[in-house]
């Protein structure tokens, strides 16, 4: 086992991708809900489309259907509980995966703004790991013939562990920033 591959398949790591995904799905599923989020700004209904850019277009484009927006943000909330407990983090992980890559692309095709798009890529790559490091079992759906073997972890809340957690989530958080000072730079 090479150094990446011992690291990130770390139980703890897991539990913390987990919640940083989760708590952000919350948030932008809720940010819908309350129309926060795609709502729209009527000076940018009163703009010829020629006029919009790609963040005010697709903004007033995803906020023209209330119901939509409901049914994304049923899906990031419900994706997100699913994350949270280990029995079902496969299953939140493939229901949102999609959802987050569909909205990277759109982050980087109507150039939305860069925290945004870092954000969808990191929590795509932290579903991207979660995915992984349950690949035996991912196989054994898609090839039921073979036997893949797939050991349970539980993490145990104490303090070491609960700081071990808090570190990953604050690396997180320094990817975060390189992703979105790598895009600013590529724009």
């Amino acid at each position: 086992m090479n150094f990446i591959q011992k690291h990130i398949n770390n139980p703890l790591l897991d539990l913390a991708i987990r919640l940083l995904v989760a708590f952000n799905m919350f948030t932008y599923g809720f940010a819908k809900i309350y129309r926060t989020q795609f709502g729209n700004n009527t000076s940018d209904l009163l703009k010829q489309v020629k006029d919009l850019n790609g963040f005010e277009l697709t903004w007033v484009y995803f906020g023209h259907s209330f119901a939509y927006a409901c049914c994304i943000a049923a899906a990031q909330i419900i994706g997100g509980l699913l994350l949270i407990y280990n029995r079902t983090k496969l299953i939140g992980a493939i229901v949102l995966y999609p959802i987050l890559f569909n909205i990277v692309l759109i982050d980087l095709f109507f150039k939305i703004p860069t925290g945004a798009t870092a954000n969808a890529i990191l929590f795509l790559i932290c579903l991207s790991v979660i995915l992984y490091n349950n690949k035996g079992i991912l196989m054994s759906l898609i090839l039921p013939s073979k036997i893949f073997s797939q050991e349970t972890v539980s993490v145990k809340a104490n303090s070491k562990n609960i700081a071990i957690i808090i570190l990953h989530l604050f690396a997180l958080a320094i990817l975060q920033l390189l992703i979105s000072v790598f895009i600013a730079m590529i724009r």
